[in-house]
């Protein structure tokens, strides 16, 4: 079943319309903390993966400089673990 992904870049939103739901796998970049990008910016449901977290806590926000890589998430003010 072929379904509409819309991902929001610093061009403009980006529709691929044609995405497989059952063969692709979206794969966020892998970055530091230091390097997110505002989470203003990125807006809310923006979603990352860090590699340098000092925790795992779901929800909670995340800080650099740790060991963990976890996914994280823009709630339109600040990264969140999840």
């Amino acid at each position: 079943m072929a379904v509409p992904y819309v991902f929001k870049t610093q061009a403009g939103p980006l529709l691929l319309s044609q995405l497989d739901a059952n063969f692709a796998a979206l794969s966020p970049a892998n970055v530091t903390v230091a390097t997110l990008p505002s989470a203003v910016t990125a807006g809310t449901g923006a979603v990352m993966f860090v590699i340098d977290a000092t925790a795992t806590t779901f929800a909670s926000i995340v800080a650099g400089g740790g060991a963990n890589p976890v996914p994280v998430y823009s709630d339109g003010n600040n990264w969140r673990i999840g």
